[in-house]
């Protein structure tokens, strides 16, 4: 049989090309090209401490076996403690098929390619291989399988690798996987591709003291890359599980992955401003209630001659910037982090269109310098930082994303969600844009939140056009649902933040509609149903809010200006739920709140039917919205109330 592969540096395309023949072109250029064969193997017969050979092409000194030239030689029995050298032409390619083969090394590397244009190691069908590496202090040929040049692993068959205090598999050119069953303990890296990576196919086991599988060549853009197309992967490594050097792309596979000992390994934790959110473990803290507040909401400052009242210089509710926040928040360890727990992590890009993954990570589970795009797949993750982090931007546009521990949840300088199927569970941000020019931009999917800081968090602005949100945000008021730096628009969608009344923000409707700003006058517990109704008794949506909340922001495309809606609260709803979230059903034994009819794009008012003042996004109260403004010019809040035209409500009785 002959397999001919050409591969280079990024994927274009893959086709096969006749029967028992496959072409996988990875770039355009530079491509690096190579075949080989099983058919017509010579034999080399491993018999302890020494080895025979029907091959003129095999020299056989004690227990070191020297492969010479181009050619095919399968490799039985076992050496006790000796080694399988490759030293060929540069442009040869040598096929080892192991059948059955034990090698034990105690100095170097048990099988050890030092030139070759490219070695290829193939597992013969239905057989049991070993390697041991029993070598310490090995600067150079220090794994298990080790390649000067570009090594290929191939076959059905199982192999074993332990590797003392050094790699399992190592090339310091392109290492390609196409299958086998493979399994690594390693007290350093698992897999290292230098130049790159491809795995096509294949069950990888790997137990590993430093990384996983990793590409590190940092010279060269077009070096450095990790392409996986397929197989299934079971890694637990003492550092970062999949890391490349540029960029990561992953098309399919079913990857369980432990990283740095797990999330567990983190001491990351949220700080709160005050009150007491709940902990990492689910429960209550001891309330959200600010000192001397005794579940009232406060009154808005008045306002003197237009002008807001001075803040205090130290105000605790102040919204402190990420940068500052981040600084708090951080882990008591050196500035300069020593060593990387990362699950998926590139230099570059980390693309994803399809796969499988369950990770859990003592640093983030996802994590590009360059931009990650998710387009598919099933993505579990334990995160004890966050659980998927861009220094640049974030593209979701399908896929199933279920982050159910982190310390931020998704983060970017961008973050862009236009599908899939998102739930995060955060014990700061759950959504994190860290750039003041930055944007959180919605398109489309469905995203639930769980953040015991910030719900959605953005630096800049945020922006939504399409699909679902759902926030269960902070139960401190240090913290908001909401929190923008600049603007919040909604064009379409549906959007249901719930959380604390202290730092509240709202999002702003466009055109015709209008998003409701509902303040509480007491703390509402875990699992109250809030529901709007039209006139006729229709239901718009209902929310159960899976934590204690005192504030709600709800924007939906039926909520119009100029129409009555009544806000009720309890009773039992009848009809299709997702997250807590009804966009319909039958509502009995609810108690009306207040009715309002809204006349602008942000209705705030509180359960009493009052129009509340809203904060502005410093933190601090600004004036209400549209022609309620007058109340900049000097008019006393209790006034601009009464003659508010914003927003009129009816308090039901």
């Amino acid at each position: 049989m002959k397999k001919k592969i050409i591969l280079a540096v990024t994927v274009i395309a893959c086709m096969v090309c006749s029967i028992g023949a496959t072409s996988c072109t990875y770039a355009e250029d530079t491509n690096l090209e190579y075949s080989y064969s099983i058919d017509n193997s010579k034999t080399i017969s491993l018999k302890g401490s020494t080895a025979q050979s029907n091959s003129a092409n095999v020299d056989v000194k004690n227990s070191t076996i020297t492969i010479k030239s181009a050619g095919t030689y399968r490799i039985t029995g076992t050496l006790n403690n000796g080694q399988i050298i490759v030293n060929a032409g540069k442009d040869d390619t040598v096929t080892l098929i192991l059948d059955n083969a034990n090698i034990n090394c105690s100095t170097s590397a048990p099988i050890y390619s030092k030139q070759s244009g490219t070695t290829v190691v193939y597992l013969a069908d239905k057989s049991t291989n070993t390697l041991t590496d029993t070598a310490t202090n090995v600067e150079k040929e220090n794994s298990a399988i080790y390649a000067q040049d570009n090594l290929v692993i191939a076959g059905t068959g199982s192999l074993k690798i332990t590797a003392n205090e050094n790699d399992g598999i190592k090339s310091k050119d392109d290492l390609v996987i196409e299958n086998g069953t493979i399994n690594i303990t390693s007290d350093n890296d698992g897999i290292q591709g230098k130049d790159s990576l491809t795995v096509k196919d294949g069950k990888i086991t790997i137990t590993s003291g430093a990384d996983g599988i990793k590409s590190n060549n940092d010279k060269s853009e077009e070096k450095g890359y990790i392409l996986i197309d397929g197989g299934a992967f079971n890694i637990t490594s003492g550092e970062d599980a999949i890391q490349a050097e540029t960029n990561l792309t992953i098309n399919e596979g079913d990857f369980t992955v432990i990283s740095g000992g797990g999330n567990e390994k983190s001491t990351k934790t949220h700080n709160e401003g005050f009150g007491g959110g709940p902990r990492p473990d689910g429960d209550k803290g001891e309330g959200m209630t600010p000192p001397d507040d005794n579940g009232e909401i406060p009154e808005p400052p008045k306002m003197e001659n237009g002008q807001l009242p001075k803040m205090p210089e130290n105000n605790n509710t102040e919204k402190k910037n990420d940068n500052e926040k981040k600084e708090e928040n951080s882990e008591t360890t050196s500035e300069e982090e020593s060593v990387s727990t990362k699950g998926l992590k590139a230099g570059g890009n980390l693309t994803i269109t399809s796969g499988t993954f369950n990770l859990d990570c003592a640093d983030d589970t996802l994590h590009a310098g360059g931009v990650i795009k998710i387009s598919d797949g099933k993505i579990t993750a334990l995160s004890g930082d966050d659980g998927i982090h861009s220094d640049t931007e974030l593209t979701i546009t399908g896929g199933t994303i279920d982050i159910q521990k982190s310390y931020e949840g998704l983060e970017g300088v961008n973050i862009n969600i236009e599908g899939g199927d998102i739930s995060v569970v955060a014990s700061d941000d759950g959504i994190n844009v860290n750039d003041s020019n930055g944007l959180l931009n919605i398109t489309g999917g469905t995203t639930y939140v769980n953040a015991r800081g910030d719900g959605l968090d953005s630096n800049g602005s945020i922006t939504m056009t399409g699909g679902t949100v759902l926030v269960d945000g902070p139960t401190s008021n240090g913290d908001g649902a909401l929190d923008y730096d600049h603007t919040a628009t909604i064009t379409g969608g549906t959007l249901v933040a719930a959380g604390s009344s202290g730092m509240v923000q709202a999002i702003t409707a466009n055109d015709n509609k209008s998003t409701l700003n509902l303040y509480f006058t007491e703390i509402q517990k875990a699992n109250t149903l809030i529901s709007i109704t039209d006139e006729s008794g229709k239901l718009i949506c209902a929310y159960k809010p899976t934590k204690d909340f005192q504030n709600i922001v709800i924007s939906n495309s039926n909520i119009l200006k100029n129409k009555k809606f009544t806000v009720s609260v309890g009773g039992t709803i009848a009809g299709e739920c997702a997250n807590g979230y009804y966009s319909s059903g039958t509502i009995t034994g609810a108690e009306k709140l207040c009715t309002f009819t809204p006349t602008s794009n942000i209705t705030s008012i509180t359960d009493t039917g009052e129009v509340r003042a809203e904060r502005g996004t410093d933190g601090g109260f600004g004036g209400p919205r549209g022609e309620n403004r007058e109340n900049n010019s000097g008019m006393k809040n209790k006034e601009a109330k009464e003659n508010s035209t914003e927003t009129t409500t009816n308090q039901t009785k």
